[in-house]
């Protein structure tokens, strides 16, 4: 058995969910569980995978130690 990640989106830029989550960040609904609750999410997993392809994009800045999630500048 392998693992494979599957990665669906524009080929460049940003999804809207990811436009629309930097924005919720921005106006500072800036931790996981804010922003499962704002938008719904049933499963905070997909939320921590999208914060997590943000961040390895460098969008966001992650504070492990307080769990906020912070956008950079572009």
């Amino acid at each position: 058995m392998i693992g494979v990640r599957v990665v669906l989106g524009p080929e460049s830029g940003l999804t809207r969910f990811e436009e629309l989550v930097l924005r919720a960040v921005d106006a500072r609904v800036d931790t996981i569980e804010a922003l499962v609750d704002m938008f719904g999410i049933e499963q905070p997993q997909l939320m921590l995978d999208l914060v997590h392809g943000l961040w390895t994009r460098g969008h966001v800045l992650v504070d492990f130690g307080n769990g906020r999630v912070e956008v950079l500048p572009q």
